[in-house]
């Protein structure tokens, strides 16, 4: 009730945005102020406000007075001031002529002030007077759904930032100008463009705001392989060509993809750029082209949900021939090619807590790709030997932590030595029903710790078996298991000595002669008890040689754990797998 309020248009430093003038209405005497407040027509946002003071004595009036009021606002949401001048008259009684008192202008009393950075709790550093700051959010192709995890780069600087889980992220201290913002993400494929940069301009001591969108992945594939029509049943392969012993990309590697009895419907097969040539044959058809400077390879036309072979060349060296399908309905399929020399290397490392370092045992630790694994020992350690070289996909899990994927490259000089760090994860459960069985009950009902049955010869099996067997050698051939390997000498009708391992080849369950290599024979269980190997006068004793002359009417029950199922259960001395023998006397209780 006590003002008018207008609009008006921007001049001068106030260039383009849009004003809210306020006055006194007419007839009040009382000392009043006047303005305007100036907003940002698009968004509404509140910049600064102008002032003057008003219904002053008229020996105080002055244009000098009046005063400035900026606001910012934060990443988080807070507006604040930023910036503030207070122009005020300073009057004084000054005596005239006539020897009488009047008031007079005395001189302008300024006041004010500047944010010079602004910290949140973390102490993190969000504004900055002589410096910029960016502030935005990503969302993915729809441009609704915040896309979390994309990486924001000022182009030309070093000033990057990653996405929240709302989309958002704030890059701070930059100095002022116009920039070029562009973004990536995993789901975005990276075919040499990626999405368009957006231009900004930032002022010092200012929080510039800015949408950024994901395009769609037809989008990304015109831009990368040109606005010109792909055959309507087609998809686009690419990757990288990778060194598999420094894991660096190789420019200029031949790359060919093949496929058999397959014909385009009416349009010839799309190169790439002009990179590619089509490969025409009595039954194989194709394309053939090289990796670009950065390593990655671009196949623009290649059937859709249909087999393909792929592979790689440089350097008289290959990738070998990979059998890949885009699966149905997808446009897009990205396949690396390590090029490699023959050989194996081998992997070892530590497993610990991700929060107090301390090591972490019983963790399962898989190359997914080669189907390779191995627990952690007490001291957190693992070892993998016999690796193929090049890039594989390592994954360390455990129950009640996250598991951690990440890709290892295999060298054939020096074993790969790492650290991973687990960390904690809640389980949820809905509801547990528990069943109590005895240890017996338990081993018989057990699928394994990988899901395979436990091999093992039952007292009921061993009741009709000891009529037809003369030692534990023959027990373990009635066994049948494809992954076990009696490797036996004799002399004379009688065994010498034997050797019991455990492949992963699936091997005969029986070889004659020792076949080289060396024997790295199971830890032998007797009655819960580990069979240590004996030093004699001569080479050291096989424990598996202590059970050889057992009559079978002394065996109750045999089972064979794999070197996964020992080490869990015995530790590093069941590494190489475990045959656990349990006796009439150790099952009634004797000595």
């Amino acid at each position: 009730d006590t003002h008018c309020l207008g609009l008006t248009a921007g001049r001068g430093d106030a260039a383009g945005l849009l004003g809210v003038a306020f006055e006194p209405i007419s007839g009040r005497g009382l000392p009043e102020i006047r303005g305007v407040v100036w907003v940002e027509p698009s968004s509404g946002e509140l910049r600064h406000v102008d002032y003057t003071y008003e219904n002053l004595d008229p020996a105080l009036r002055s244009e000098a007075v009046g005063g400035r009021v900026v606001f910012q606002g934060l990443p988080n949401g807070t507006w604040i001031v930023t910036e503030w001048r207070i122009r005020m008259p300073n009057a004084m009684l000054a005596s005239d002529f006539r020897g009488g008192r009047q008031l007079i202008l005395a001189g302008i009393r300024e006041v004010g002030g500047e944010v010079d950075r602004v910290q949140d709790q973390e102490g993190q550093t969000v504004l900055e007077a002589e410096r910029a700051t960016l502030v935005g959010v990503v969302l993915d192709s729809t441009g609704v759904a915040p896309l979390s995890g994309a990486r924001v780069e000022v182009v030309g600087t070093q000033a990057a930032a990653v996405t929240d889980l709302e989309g958002s992220f704030s890059i701070p201290g930059l100095s002022g100008g116009v920039y070029a913002l562009r973004f990536s993400h995993p789901t975005i494929p990276d075919l040499g463009g990626g999405p368009r940069g957006t231009e900004v301009t930032l002022v010092p001591g200012k929080v510039r705001s800015v949408r950024m969108v994901a395009p769609p992945l037809s989008e990304v594939l015109a831009a990368a392989c040109g606005e010109e029509d792909r055959p309507e049943d087609s998809a686009v392969l690419t990757g990288m060509v990778l060194d598999g012993e420094t894991g660096a990309p190789l420019a200029g590697a031949t790359v060919r993809v093949l496929w058999t009895d397959y014909r385009f419907r009416g349009t010839h097969v799309a190169s790439g750029q002009g990179r590619w040539q089509t490969l025409l044959g009595i039954q194989d058809d194709g394309l053939q082209g090289q990796s670009d400077a950065s390593g990655r390879y671009l196949a623009c036309a290649v059937p859709g949900n249909y087999p393909l072979r792929v592979e790689g060349e440089s350097g008289g060296l290959t990738s070998g021939t990979l059998e890949v399908r885009v699966p149905e309905g997808e446009s897009l399929l990205n396949q690396d090619l390590t090029i490699v020399r023959s050989g194996s290397g081998s992997l070892v490392g530590l497993v610990v807590d991700w929060e107090d370092q301390g090591p972490l045992e019983g963790v399962r630790v898989t190359l997914t790709d080669l189907e390779m694994e191995t627990l952690t020992d007490g001291n957190g350690r693992f070892a993998l030997e016999d690796i193929p070289l090049g890039r594989h996909v390592l994954e360390t899990e455990m129950l009640g932590r996250k598991a951690v994927t990440d890709t290892v490259q295999i060298r054939p000089d020096r074993p790969l030595q790492l650290e991973v760090r687990l960390p904690p994860e809640a389980l949820e459960v809905a509801g547990i029903t528990v069943e109590v069985l005895t240890r017996r009950e338990m081993e018989f009902r057990s699928e394994g710790l990988t899901g395979a049955r436990l091999d093992r010869v039952t007292p009921e099996e061993m009741d009709g078996l000891r009529h037809r067997v003369t030692n534990i050698v023959d027990i373990l051939k009635n066994m049948g298991s494809p992954r076990i390997r009696v490797t036996e000498s004799s002399g004379q009708g009688f065994p010498l000595g034997f050797c019991i391992q455990w492949s992963r080849r699936r091997p005969s369950i029986y070889s004659e002669g020792s076949g080289g290599g060396g024997c790295r024979s199971m830890l032998v269980i007797l009655d819960g008890r580990p069979v240590q190997n004996a030093a004699g006068a001569g080479p050291t004793i096989p424990a598996t040689d202590f059970i050889l002359d057992m009559h079978p009417d002394e065996i109750e029950s045999v089972q064979v754990l794999s070197p996964i199922q020992a080490e869990f259960r015995y530790g590093l001395q069941g590494e190489y797998g475990a045959l656990v023998i349990e006796t009439r006397r150790g099952r009634r209780g004797g000595g």
